[in-house]
């Protein structure tokens, strides 16, 4: 496991709770303990530091569907936006669209419902473009 891997906790272990998602945010080599891993939430607050053994022990990697980057929540759903991208072999305007509508990010310095109306304003203007490539005869 290197510097940067998301990895997921099979068990309990000091503050990592079992089934959740955390990064190695560092690796150090420490005199008379060996390596010790910094263990840190989706934040990049730290959560454990844990000798090598315990890491390999308590956590394995996760399947890329149990975690996002960032801080949109999709992966705590059963569907994510590219279930349905993949299922409908949706291009990358109608893609963009399925992922805003169900996306519940909130934008730094705005509320809720500022993140929201930001949401759908992008949500209309993809799809003027798309109207108009679909006017020019641009199939995609």
């Amino acid at each position: 496991m290197q510097r940067g891997d998301k990895i997921k906790a099979v068990k309990q272990v000091a503050n990592c709770v079992e089934g959740r998602v955390y990064k190695i945010t560092d690796i150090n080599f420490e005199q008379g303990r060996g390596y010790m891993y910094y263990i840190g939430d989706n934040c990049g607050q730290l959560v454990a530091q844990l000798p090598e053994e315990d890491v390999n022990k308590y956590f394995t990697y996760p399947n890329v569907d149990e975690y996002n980057i960032g801080s949109s929540d999709y992966s705590d759903h059963t569907i994510q936006p590219w279930d349905i991208w993949e299922e409908y072999h949706l291009n990358p305007w109608d893609a963009d669209i399925i992922k805003r509508i169900l996306r519940t990010k909130v934008q730094v310095g705005l509320s809720n419902t500022d993140s929201r109306i930001e949401d759908y304003n992008k949500i209309i203007h993809i799809c003027q473009k798309r109207i108009k490539q679909l006017q020019d005869g641009y199939e995609f």
